[in-house]
């Protein structure tokens, strides 16, 4: 974990003194009253001021200017700890298109490894390089390419990881033959890049009535942009509206940044914040969260009728039922690649499902998956605040969706009118709609009336396993569809 400490705070901290280890030898300036108390500060807690460890000329040293243009000072730092080798060069970048008294600070990090001996290091010279940027399928080039591949597919006397395994090189190397680098968004109006050429353009002077034409040319253009980028923000919202996606991942377009996870709470109460420790904490978590603690037996009974095999139709109506636009998992294939080649595709998974279903197993590699952890609310540092996804194969969601379109209607015609909110078509809306009635009722024939609402915590994620299986299987699920869930 790299610790690093920037900000305006104000003080100048002028030259170094012999007995400072703080402040290297190419400080600016004369150091102040805030100079001393952040000096003072720095040595107690053992922090380096970088910015006077590289030597740059008087020009490139101050990054604060008053209005008169007349003084300069060097106000701003980047503090790190002594044992910090990361850091590899601090300077100010004097060209900065929007006015500001400040000139921007830019410190220059290098997380990598020493590097190992010339003979041991890959030779990237003559790599192709890769594609920057978010990319998007081809759909003609892509159904070409994995037309070539379809006297490649694994026959059906492999192994289930080797079927799996040529499946799934097959269509990442169509991928990325026909992927493509998405083109750029235009967000700002023709209006505001002509106001940024303008302000480029611009010379600027040392007479008071030229700085004030420079001021005020750079608060139109912050406006203009802040308009700019409402006016994009709204579009986008409103075309997510219109065809019914998520509002959350065009939040998430939007959105400067991402959150990352640095710290945990523990059971002991320590925190933790190494990468390392982070995993082990999250995995301790989540195995004791799903580990079972009911005494819950299943036992198997296996039909006398034989459960049939999976058809072509099938795959393919719940491949078109699936949605796109979804995060793939590790293996990095998404919904539209099965979609766009499901005249090839969609008999090589039959195929592929239907060994599942005689063999009773599924491929090792299919079952991985990625978590991602979403914070709900609460605090920051305990895990239980957080909802777990996990980004599960796309093939491997496809079969569930197979299975899952076999059985739903026995699953529906077996549950009574009561589970309303777990039936198709049905709500808790139904509930709520009961409960009124009997409140209606019981004021207006003046009868007591007792409820009890119950909210268990972590309910779904503590379901015995087991439980499912025994029940669905009483309900008439196929023993072996159960086996591959």
């Amino acid at each position: 974990m790299y610790q690093i400490v920037l900000e305006d705070f104000n003080a100048k901290v002028g030259m170094r003194q012999p007995y400072e280890r703080s402040i290297g030898k190419f400080s600016y300036g004369n150091r102040n009253v805030c100079g001393h108390m952040l000096i003072d500060f720095c040595e107690d807690l053992q922090l380096r001021v970088f910015n006077s460890f590289f030597k740059k000329r008087i020009g490139r040293k101050w990054m604060w200017r008053s209005p008169n243009g007349q003084m300069k000072n060097e106000i701003d730092f980047i503090f790190a700890p002594h044992s910090s080798i990361f850091i590899k060069d601090v300077c100010v970048v004097a060209s900065f298109n929007f006015y500001s008294d400040h000139r921007l600070l830019r410190a220059t990090l290098d997380f990598n490894p020493p590097a190992r001996k010339r003979h041991l290091q890959p030779d990237y010279r003559h790599a192709e390089p890769q594609p920057r940027g978010p990319t998007f399928l081809n759909k003609n080039i892509y159904q070409f390419a994995i037309n070539q591949l379809q006297d490649q597919m694994p026959l059906p006397t492999a192994s289930l990881d080797v079927q799996y395994t040529t499946i799934v090189e097959h269509i990442q190397e169509a991928a990325q033959v026909a992927s493509k680098i998405r083109p750029k968004k235009k967000r700002l109006s023709t209006n505001t890049e002509h106001l940024i050429l303008l302000h480029c353009t611009m010379k600027i002077d040392e007479s008071a009535q030229s700085r004030i034409e420079f001021i005020e040319l750079c608060k139109l253009i912050c406006k203009e942009i802040c308009r700019d980028l409402c006016i994009h923000h709204f579009n986008l919202v409103n075309k997510a509206v219109q065809n019914s996606r998520s509002l959350r991942k065009v939040q998430g377009e939007v959105a400067t940044g991402k959150r990352h996870l640095i710290q945990l709470q523990q059971d002991d109460g320590t925190i933790c914040t190494t990468v390392e420790d982070l995993n082990k904490a999250t995995k301790a978590f989540f195995e004791k969260l799903y580990a079972s603690v009911a005494d819950v037996e299943f036992h198997i009974h296996l039909p006398e009728d034989c459960c049939p095999p999976f058809l072509p139709e099938e795959v393919h109506s719940a491949l078109m039922q699936m949605k796109t636009g979804k995060t793939p998992g590790n293996d990095h294939i998404t919904t539209e690649m099965l979609k766009h080649g499901h005249g090839t595709l969609v008999p090589v998974l039959t195929q592929l499902f239907n060994t599942c279903l005689t063999r009773q197993a599924t491929p090792k590699h299919m079952a991985n998956s990625s978590t991602i952890l979403l914070f709900r609310k609460g605090n920051l540092l305990q895990l239980k605040n957080y909802r777990p996804i996990s980004l599960l194969s796309i093939i491997s969601k496809l079969l569930t969706k197979v299975i899952n379109n076999r059985i739903k209607h026995i699953l529906d015609e077996s549950q009574p009118p009561k589970l309303a909110g777990f039936r198709r078509h049905f709500s808790t809306i139904d509930h709520l709609h009961s409960l009124n009635k009997l409140i209606e009722k019981t004021h207006k024939y003046q009868r007591p009336l007792y409820m009890l609402f119950i909210d268990f915590e972590k309910a779904f994620d503590s379901v015995e396993a087991n439980a499912i299986w025994s029940a669905i299987q009483e309900q008439g699920v196929h023993a072996k569809l159960i086996n591959l869930l």
